[in-house]
């Protein structure tokens, strides 16, 4: 891949959008692949792939990166569909000169956590969804528990999250063992709404009564805090170091506080979940000067404004990469 080489702007000219946020965080799709089939994120029948040709290459995505790094972007979090499903990613992250954050589910085939443990990782998001066997095999329609516990307990990375996409009467009964289990491993644990777009039946369940309950038992202390331009809300866990996040998309939208946009693997830009617009990026990034697609994000980030309507727009999950 040739060098490229894009001037630092002047700090006036970092990117803001039309509410005056900052945008400083940007989550790239590597791939709409998934092993897992998990019923909040597709329906049965999966999703229609990508073809090969219609996915961005890593020259593509390494190009993308070192434009937006140049326009004030500081956090880059690498999602799928599953991220280690797709050929060469290893390779990919290992030409990464600086920290970065993953979500995956952990239980990729042939997955070298070995290997991973040695990347610039700066934090992890793993998806766990039931701590018994038979739900986790239900919820993610195959998968196997005992994969992922023992990917894991392998894991060294420090900055570990577990998020938990709670469901009513499915897995709101093993909160506190996933608050344990976190602690256990030294990760934070994030419980997240279920985005209430596919029929699913899957019963939603608000977060507000859980953290009620949690620090009324005192399970986590009542003061809360959140990451600069992060979704979740955090309460320590008492007696630990750890952290119990909730995520609260539905009741409590952080629209405020977000600083975020999203690039699917087909090279789409998505401003927000909820927003039905998408800008593509691929043939500026072929075809445009350094000030033109300068000028081309520019326009777009402009775009990004409240989306109060959270149903609106919504695709399946694993295409726009959480």
């Amino acid at each position: 891949m040739q060098n490229l080489r894009f001037s630092r702007l002047p700090l006036w000219k970092v990117m803001t959008d039309s509410q005056g946020r900052k945008i400083n965080y940007l989550r790239i799709s590597l791939t709409d692949r998934c092993n897992l089939r998990c019923r909040y994120c597709m329906g049965q029948e999966g999703i229609k792939n990508l073809r090969h040709g219609e996915i961005l290459t890593y020259e593509e995505i390494l190009k993308m990166i070192e434009i937006f790094r140049t326009l004030g972007v500081e956090k880059f979090r690498f999602t799928g569909g599953e991220p280690f499903v797709r050929n060469g990613v290893m390779d990919f992250f290992e030409k990464l000169d600086f920290p970065f954050h993953i979500t995956t589910n952990l239980t990729a085939p042939f997955l070298d956590i070995g290997r991973i443990n040695k990347l610039k990782i700066a934090s992890i998001n793993v998806s766990c969804d039931s701590l018994e066997p038979e739900k986790y095999r239900f919820i993610t329609r195959g998968g196997r528990l005992e994969t992922f516990l023992e990917n894991f307990r392998k894991l060294r990375v420090k900055n570990k999250k577990l998020n938990v996409v709670l469901v009513k009467n499915f897995n709101d009964d093993e909160v506190l063992d996933f608050i344990k289990f976190a602690a256990q491993f030294e990760a934070d644990v994030r419980f997240i709404e279920k985005m209430d777009f596919l029929n699913d039946n899957l019963d939603f369940a608000p977060l507000r009564p859980l953290k009620k309950n949690l620090i009324e038992t005192g399970i986590i202390e009542e003061e809360s805090f959140n990451e600069p331009g992060g979704a979740a809300r955090y309460h320590k866990m008492n007696n630990s170091d750890k952290r119990v996040g909730f995520i609260s998309s539905m009741t409590e939208p952080f629209c405020d506080r977000c600083g975020k946009i999203r690039i699917k693997a087909n090279g789409d830009v998505k401003l927000c979940l909820f927003d039905e617009n998408s800008f593509n990026m691929r043939n500026i990034l072929k075809d445009g000067t350094p000030c033109g697609i300068n000028d081309f994000i520019y326009a777009i980030i402009k775009k990004k404004g409240k989306f109060p309507d959270v149903r609106r727009g919504m695709e399946p999950i694993a295409q726009m990469g959480g």
